[in-house]
């Protein structure tokens, strides 16, 4: 047969920090632990927030009620959540939780509990839930992005670049600089226009070093894994893929022998203790940087993810 078909990963940036935290939550959540039965990460955020809705009914809140009346599902949680470990904050978590709004009234055709005027309020509202519910359900991934972003600072203080090497052998450089923006009045088919350009210097920029290292970090291990599970395919006589980030599709007679080869290749990337090699790396490139160690991990086992139905499926 020729028809490709594509194993795609329950929240791939998601299931890298879970599995680097050991978090059983996370990676139950995420399919990376073996379930009988698909598990919804967005489906548990959405709960969380239905449930902080009750309370806040019980409390008398003006929206609270209207909002469990409209209807809270997944679709609320998905982009929010999606995006979370790639740098999502509460701002585009607002704006997404306003999408989700407008779509449901538009396409869904749902009765409007709400006027125009209290839209901002209203919808500010659910997104501050949305948020809460994330990093309730996601504590250790948090912990995780946090702990990262504090790397980022100690190393911006240290005028110190971020370095690590990815499991490909792949050497990553972070390096941010703080820039100035000029515009220059020119001419461009004899009309007068504004041209602006960025002056950079060689101080590091401290919000593009802090807000940049979590989504970098996550990326060069999912890059990782495709690759490792490419070569590895290649070795087993597979050589034909249709690769969309943490979408792996081949050839439907090749899919089961390639599901086996990228949950092998997740094991062998994540069995080592990739956030202490990292930490390690900068210590010994930066003479007196001092960072803190890593947060507690959990107790999942890395290496249960070959028995995963679900983890890309």
């Amino acid at each position: 047969t020729t028809l490709p078909v594509s194993m795609d990963a329950t929240n791939n940036g998601l299931q890298i920090l879970s599995l680097l935290m050991r978090d059983e939550v996370g990676a139950y959540d995420t399919n990376v632990m073996p379930t009988d039965l698909p598990q919804d990460i967005y489906g548990s955020v959405s709960d969380a927030v239905i449930n902080k809705i009750k309370q806040d009914i019980q409390a008398g809140h003006e929206f609270a009620k209207l909002w469990l009346d409209f209807g809270i599902d997944r679709k609320l949680a998905k982009r929010p959540t999606m995006v979370f470990p790639y740098g999502g904050t509460f701002y585009s978590c607002r704006k997404y939780v306003d999408e989700w709004y407008q779509d449901c009234l538009r396409k869904e055709r749902k009765t409007n509990p709400f006027n125009e005027e209290t839209r901002y309020r209203v919808t500010g509202y659910l997104a501050r839930h949305v948020w809460d519910s994330i990093h309730e359900v996601l504590d250790k991934p948090t912990q995780c992005m946090e702990w990262l972003k504090s790397v980022a600072d100690a190393c911006t203080e240290h005028h110190a670049t971020i370095e690590w090497t990815t499991p490909t052998g792949f050497p990553v450089h972070q390096d941010y600089k703080s820039f100035s923006s000029q515009a220059v009045k020119s001419k461009i088919s004899g009309k007068a226009t504004w041209v602006k350009f960025r002056n950079h210097n060689e101080r590091f920029c401290r919000r593009s070093m802090r807000n940049g290292i979590s989504p970098n970090f996550v990326h060069s291990l999912d890059a990782s894994l495709l690759t490792k599970s490419v070569i590895k395919a290649n070795e087993q006589g597979i050589y034909d893929f249709a690769m969309i980030h943490d979408s792996f599709g081949t050839h439907t007679n090749n899919c089961d022998l390639f599901g086996t080869i990228l949950r092998e290749q997740t094991k062998r990337i994540f069995s080592v203790d990739l956030l202490r090699d990292f930490r390690a790396g900068l210590l010994s490139a930066n003479k007196g940087l001092q960072l803190t160690e890593p947060p507690d991990y959990g107790n999942f086992d890395p290496s249960e993810v070959v028995h995963s139905k679900y983890f890309f499926s």
